[in-house]
C-alpha cells in the first residue's frame, strides 16, 4: 500500500469513527425513551405472534412492518435481562442505525469522496426526525437501511451488469416493500435517480427497465397472498386531512436538517449548469426532490410525512454527489487560487453543526407552528419524544395508590396514549383486565363504580371525558405537567 493509500485509509477510519461517536450521541437518550402508542401496538400485538407466518398473515392495520417484525420476533429471542425488555427492543433499531451510516459513508466515499459522505452523513445525524427514527421500534430505519442498499445494488447493476447484483435488488427490494408498501415510492426514487447515466444503447435500456420493474413485481408477489388484508388497510384512509400542511411538514425538516449542504449543492450546480449532461442531472435531481408532492396534492387523506423518511437516503446521495462536484472544483487550477478545498470543508463542517445544534433548540416551536394539534407530530418534536411523557411511571403511581388492583377498573383515554399503560403495566405485573379503554373491538359505553381512575393528557380531554359520561366529575391526582395525567372518578351528585 502506498503512502497516499495509507494515508486515505487512515483518514477514512477516524472519519467513520467520528461519525460512530455522533451517532452515540444522539442516540444516548432515545434508547432509553418509553414506548409510545405504535411501537407498543407493534410488540403487543404483532411480535408477540407465535411465528413469523402468523405475523404476515396478521396484515391488519398499518402499523404491521411485517419484515420489520419479524425481525423484531428473532430478536427478542436472544434477549437476557441484563438491560430492561424495553431498551433492549430499541438495540435493534440501533443496530439498524449504524449499518445504515456504515454503508453510506463507506459506499459514497468512493465516487463522492470522504468529506462530501461524512458531510451529509453529519447533517442526518444532527437532523430531528434522526432522533425520532434511529432508534424506534418501527420498520422506519429498517426501510432507511433497505433503500440506501437498493440504491447501491441498483447502482451496481446499471454501471456493470452482474446478476448478483440484479438478484440482491430484487431481494432488497422485496424486502424494503415487506417492511412498508410504500416504500415502492422510494425504490421510484432510487429507479428515476438512476435515469442520469446516458440511456443510449439496448441493453443500458434493457438493464433500466430491469431495475423499474422489479420492485412492482416485488410489491405484488409480498402482498398478493394478503391481498385481503391490504384492501381493509387501503380502506382505513388513514393521514392527514391538510396535504399542503403534510408536504410543508416533509420539506421544511429536509431544508432544515441539511440546509448548509443545499445552500452549498445549489451554489455549486450554477457553477457546472454550462457542462454536458449537467442540466439533465440537475432536473432529474428536481424530479427526484418532488416526486412525493403528487401524492400530497391527489390523495386524500393525504399520506402521513414518515411516509417518505425512506425517501431521504436518494436525497441525501444527491446531495452527497453534488458536494463531490464542489471539492473536485475546489481542486482544479482555475479555482485553487479563489478556494482552497480545506475551506469549504471548514467553512461546511461549522455550519453544520452550527444548524445541527440550532434544531434541537427550536424543535418545540416547530412542532407546534407547523404541526400543533392536527395531527401526530413526524418530524419535528412528537409527545412522546417530551420528558412530559413516561407512562412507567403513571402506571407506578396507579400501583402505589392502590388503584391497579384485579377488581378495579382504570380508564385510558386515546389521546393518553392507552397501550403504552398497557405495556409498562404488563412489564410491572397489572392484569390487562384493568384498563378500560377504546379500541377496534368497540368504544367504552359506560364505565361503573369500580373505575374509580382515569388517565387523560388534561384541557380538552377532561371536558370531553365529562360531556361522555355526565354522571361522573373528575379530581386531579397527579396532574401537573404530565403528558399523561392521573384522575380519581366520583359519582356526580343527582
Amino acid at each position: 500500500m502506498t503512502d497516499h493509500a495509507q494515508s486515505r485509509s487512515k483518514k477514512s477510519f477516524l472519519t467513520a469513527a467520528a461519525l460512530f461517536i455522533l451517532v452515540l450521541y444522539f442516540t444516548r437518550d432515545g434508547a432509553f425513551r418509553p414506548l409510545w402508542f405504535d411501537e407498543a401496538l407493534t410488540v403487543m400485538n404483532f411480535m408477540a405472534l407465535p411465528g413469523p407466518v402468523e405475523i404476515y398473515h396478521n396484515y391488519v392495520i398499518p402499523n404491521n412492518h411485517i419484515i420489520y417484525t419479524i425481525l423484531l420476533k428473532f430478536w427478542s429471542y436472544a434477549y437476557q435481562p441484563v438491560v430492561a425488555f424495553d431498551v433492549y427492543l430499541r438495540l435493534l433499531s440501533l443496530v439498524i442505525t449504524f449499518a445504515a451510516f456504515a454503508t453510506m459513508f463507506f459506499r459514497w466515499k468512493k465516487p463522492c469522496g470522504i468529506w462530501p459522505a461524512a458531510l451529509v452523513c453529519a447533517c442526518f445525524a444532527f437532523s430531528l426526525p434522526f432522533g425520532i427514527y434511529s432508534v424506534a421500534i418501527r420498520g422506519y430505519m429498517l426501510s432507511f437501511l433497505l433503500i440506501v442498499m437498493a440504491l447501491e445494488f441498483a447502482r451496481s447493476w446499471i454501471t456493470g451488469p452482474d446478476w448478483k447484483n440484479g438478484t440482491a435488488y430484487f431481494i432488497i427490494s422485496l424486502l424494503a416493500v415487506g417492511t412498508i408498501p410504500s416504500n415502492i415510492i422510494a425504490l421510484g426514487a432510487v429507479v428515476l435517480c438512476l435515469a442520469e447515466f446516458p440511456l443510449k444503447s439496448r441493453k443500458f435500456i434493457l438493464r433500466y427497465m430491469f431495475l423499474a420493474v422489479i420492485p412492482l413485481i416485488a410489491l405484488v408477489l409480498f402482498y398478493l397472498p394478503v391481498s385481503r388484508g391490504v384492501a381493509r388497510v387501503m380502506a382505513l384512509k388513514e393521514g392527514w386531512s391538510n396535504g399542503i400542511a403534510a408536504m410543508t411538514v416533509l420539506y421544511l425538516s429536509w431544508a432544515i436538517s441539511f440546509l448548509p449542504v443545499i445552500i452549498t449543492v445549489i451554489f455549486t450546480a450554477l457553477l457546472l449548469l454550462k457542462r454536458k449532461h449537467s442540466c439533465r442531472r440537475a432536473l432529474i435531481a428536481v424530479l427526484v426532490l418532488l416526486l412525493p408532492v403528487p401524492f400530497f396534492l391527489i390523495i386524500s387523506p393525504a399520506p402521513f410525512p414518515r411516509v417518505f423518511f425512506s425517501i431521504w437516503p436518494v436525497w441525501m446521495y444527491l446531495l452527497c454527489r453534488g458536494l463531490g462536484h464542489l471539492f473536485a472544483l475546489a481542486r482544479l487550477k482555475q479555482y485553487r487560487l479563489a478556494v482552497k478545498p480545506l475551506l469549504p470543508l471548514a467553512v461546511l463542517a461549522g455550519a453544520v453543526f452550527a444548524c445541527g445544534m440550532a434544531q434541537q433548540e427550536i424543535k418545540e416551536y416547530l412542532s407546534a407552528k407547523y404541526v400543533g394539534q392536527q395531527a401526530l407530530d413526524d418530524f419535528f418534536c412528537p409527545y412522546y419524544m417530551k420528558e412530559s411523557f413516561n407512562p412507567f411511571d403513571a402506571v407506578k403511581s396507579l400501583q402505589v395508590q392502590g388503584a391497579a388492583e384485579p377488581d378495579a377498573r382504570i380508564y385510558i383515554s386515546f389521546n393518553a396514549d392507552p397501550y403504552s399503560i398497557v405495556f409498562y403495566g404488563k412489564m410491572l405485573g397489572v392484569s390487562q383486565d384493568v384498563w378500560c379503554f377504546d379500541n377496534p373491538r368497540g368504544k367504552v359505553l359506560s364505565i361503573g363504580n369500580n373505575c374509580r381512575k382515569a388517565i387523560l393528557t388534561g384541557g380538552g380531554d377532561e371536558s370531553a371525558f365529562t360531556g361522555r359520561f355526565k354522571d361522573k366529575i373528575l379530581d386531579p391526582v397527579s396532574a401537573g405537567k404530565n403528558f399523561q395525567r392521573i384522575y380519581s372518578i366520583k359519582n356526580a351528585k343527582p
